[in-house]
């Protein structure tokens, strides 16, 4: 048995140390950083498990606490890896951070998994439950927008080999503490763990790095009909790029807050993935949204320059340009513009010429 488990420990590790390779071969973005901080954090927990270091309880008692920051990175991981916008607030720092005191408080207190269970650490079940929940909602809730097809089609593996894995893992490590199992839930969770961490390396590296797990263009607001192409295109998409400047220029499609992806492909009557083609390939946007918020700034820049404007209302002219609430609009602005949508019509009227 001890063989046995410490061949899985093993095993796993290797696949981690792969995997923050992997993570760290480019120039990694957000996403990159904290799948490359997960993978560490996870094999010190695999390195926890080993049993020649579980005979040094402060070594292992250490290595669990940094282990446990896996869950925490996995949520804060997903988040960035599924949302290109998603930048991390106090507020999720501070979730992150309170899963990982209260972890160290069940491990500090020698409540680990080999121990009965206790209100404490149904807690902490709750928590890393919840915490990952929350990571597969985003990976599947926003998957119609995804422009970058690779990564689309990964949500639905992703959603399902994470989903069996902490079932898996989670229901081995109740039952084996709920009925003093200790030992063989060990070896039924690592095998669980195994099998997901070769599951995730295979979707991890079948992807391509540069374009799964690159950092998003810096944003902008040029016209469609502005943007060169980073690559050349297809000849059946150049009247679908004409037929694409139209709708946005000239009718505006996007001052709709609800418009789709599937309601553009509807409106040119083309499949949705040559719409996803030509948005991520032509234009170089990672979502659908991006694409939508950079045309609306473009159209609210111009109106908050227009001194006969200057009188109308700055969340009405947000509103007129499609952007469906404050929030997301003054986001869009400010990442795209670097001030705040007041400090820019007051600086472009103070400079505005003086009319005749």
């Amino acid at each position: 048995m001890p063989f046995m488990e410490a061949s899985l420990h093993g095993g796993i590790a290797t696949l981690l140390a792969l995997a923050i390779a992997l993570f760290l071969s480019e120039a990694p973005s957000r996403a990159g950083r904290y799948g490359a901080a997960l993978a560490f954090a996870a094999l010190l927990a695999e390195v926890a498990g080993l049993p020649f270091v579980q005979d040094r309880a402060g070594l292992a008692t250490l290595l669990q606490v940094g282990g446990s920051a896996s869950l925490p990175l996995f949520w804060l991981f997903a988040r960035s890896w599924f949302d290109d916008d998603f930048r991390p607030g106090l507020a999720e720092l501070a979730l992150a951070m309170g899963y990982l005191g209260l972890s160290a408080t069940v491990i500090g207190g020698e409540r680990g998994t080999h121990a009965p269970l206790h209100a404490l650490d149904g807690l902490l079940y709750v928590a890393g439950i919840a915490l990952t929940v929350d990571a597969l909602r985003h990976a599947w809730s926003n998957r119609a927008s995804d422009l970058i097809e690779a990564r689309r089609r990964a949500r639905v593996a992703f959603v399902v080999i994470v989903t069996i894995v902490v079932l898996w893992t989670i229901g081995a490590e109740i039952v084996g503490r709920a009925f003093g199992g200790f030992v063989l839930a060990g070896i039924v969770g690592t095998i669980g763990m195994l099998m997901g961490t070769f599951g995730l390396a295979l979707l991890l590296f079948g992807l391509r790095h540069r374009e799964m797990f690159a950092s998003a263009p810096p944003v902008g607001v040029p016209s469609p009909a502005a943007v060169v192409d980073p690559a050349p295109m297809p000849d059946a998409d150049e009247p679908l790029a004409s037929a694409l400047d139209v709708a946005m220029t000239q009718e505006r499609l996007y001052r709709d807050p609800e418009l789709t992806i599937g309601a553009i492909a509807m409106r040119l009557g083309v499949p949705e993935y040559r719409v996803r083609r030509l948005v991520n390939g032509r234009f170089g946007h990672r979502n659908i949204s991006d694409y939508l918020n950079g045309l609306r700034v473009a159209e609210v820049c111009a109106a908050l320059a227009d001194p006969e404007q200057a009188q109308v209302p700055i969340l009405t002219i947000a509103m007129d340009a499609g952007f469906g609430s404050l929030a997301v609009f003054n986001r869009s602005f400010k990442a795209r513009q670097g001030e705040t949508p007041s400090a820019y019509r007051r600086r472009h009227l103070e400079i505005s010429p003086p009319m005749d």
